[in-house]
C-alpha cells in the first residue's frame, strides 16, 4: 500500500466519530469479531466479553446495521445506497454495471432473495429516524441522481 493509494481511500478520521457513533459501532464489531477466547483481549478493549457461537442470521443483521450506519456517516442518500447495493435494481436489468454479484447470486440461490440488500436498506431506513441522523437526511444532496436520470428515465421515479 503506497502513500498515494492511501491518500485516495475514503475513510473517516478517528476524530470524525462521536461518542454515540462508537456506542453503536463497538458492540456490533465485538459481536462479529470476538467469537473465540483468542479474541478476549480485543473484546475487553471494545468494552465487553467474547460472544461465542456463530448465528449467521444474527451476523447478517449486525453487518447490515453497520453498513446502514456507515452509509449515514458517509452522507449517502437512500437512492445512492440502493445504487451501490444493486445498480440494476435502480436502473433496470439492462444496465451493464453490477456490484456484489457473487453475494447476490449466492443469497438468491440459498435464501431466495438478496437478503443483504433488504437488510441494509431496512437498517438505513430505521437509522434515518435516529436523532443522530434525522435532521441531516432531508438535507443530503444525491450526487448520482443526474447520472441516474440521464441513464434511464425510470430513475426519475426512484425514491431518494
Amino acid at each position: 500500500l503506497t502513500f498515494s493509494v492511501l491518500e485516495q481511500l475514503s475513510f473517516l478520521a478517528p476524530s470524525d466519530y462521536r461518542p454515540d457513533d462508537l456506542a453503536y459501532i463497538r458492540p456490533r464489531v465485538r459481536a462479529l469479531t470476538c467469537t473465540s477466547n483468542a479474541m478476549a483481549p480485543l473484546a475487553r478493549e471494545l468494552g465487553g466479553a467474547v460472544e461465542p457461537g456463530w448465528d449467521e442470521t444474527a451476523r447478517a443483521q449486525l453487518r447490515a446495521e453497520l453498513d446502514g450506519y456507515y452509509a449515514h456517516l458517509y452522507g449517502l442518500t437512500r437512492l445512492e445506497l440502493r445504487y451501490i447495493l444493486d445498480p440494476q435494481e435502480v436502473l433496470g436489468p439492462d444496465f451493464p454495471g453490477e456490484t456484489f454479484r457473487v453475494l447476490k447470486d449466492n443469497e438468491r440461490r440459498a435464501l431466495g432473495e438478496y437478503r443483504t440488500g433488504r437488510l441494509v436498506l431496512a437498517a438505513y431506513d430505521a437509522l434515518a429516524e435516529n436523532p443522530r441522523f434525522r435532521d441531516e437526511v432531508p438535507q443530503r444532496a444525491c450526487t448520482v441522481r443526474p447520472f441516474l436520470e440521464a441513464a434511464q428515465p425510470a430513475a426519475n421515479k426512484a425514491t431518494s
